[in-house]
């Protein structure tokens, strides 16, 4: 049976509390070598590497970039991952 990779996405806020950085990290891991997108979308056009960087998720960050996450996307109104403009 057939079934969806995981979300990278989802695996970021897994390490969101306070306390659970290292979780979001064993959690995008997974993720990743589960063969989940590392250029993943959410509803309003933000990639994985944008939440992690909005989350301050340095380590996580790290890794999606090791991934060769794509540091050009922009959401849907136009703004990156690393510069509102």
């Amino acid at each position: 049976m057939y079934s969806d990779p995981p979300s990278v996405i989802d695996a970021v806020h897994k390490g969101h509390a306070v306390g659970h950085e290292r979780d979001g990290l064993v959690a995008v891991r997974t993720a990743l070598e589960a063969g989940g997108n590392v250029n993943q979308r959410d509803e309003s056009g933000w990639t994985p590497l944008m939440h992690a960087a909005l989350e301050c998720r340095g380590e996580i960050t790290k890794l999606l970039l090791d991934h060769s996450a794509d540091v050009n996307v922009r959401a849907h109104n136009g703004k990156g991952g690393f510069v509102h403009g």
